[in-house]
């Protein structure tokens, strides 16, 4: 495990947290205390030739509260590409 710091954001990243290789990092933007990424590289039977990757990026709401705005999921042997990007949120009743 290691922390990166880096000015107003900095992450923690976790090597060989589930298979040897892979890695988890989560960043965070340190002045708001909130999860900015959620990253994930790693892969199902063999490195390099079935590697998949899973990128979240937070978005924060006007009061504060973090969502997944952005979730992309690569699996590029098998040309794969989940893209899914959330918007538009407002306050119920508004």
């Amino acid at each position: 495990m290691s922390v990166q710091p880096s000015g107003a954001s900095g992450s923690v990243n976790i090597a060989s947290y589930a298979k040897p290789g892979d890695l988890l990092s989560i960043g965070f933007d340190m002045a708001a205390k909130k999860m900015q990424s959620y990253k994930v590289n790693s892969y199902v039977e063999k490195p390099k030739d079935d590697d998949v990757t899973l990128n979240v990026t937070f978005g924060r709401l006007t009061d504060g509260t973090s969502y997944p705005q952005e979730v992309v999921l690569d699996v590029p042997a098998k040309s794969i590409r989940v893209k899914v990007t959330n918007s538009g949120y407002k306050k119920a009743g508004a």
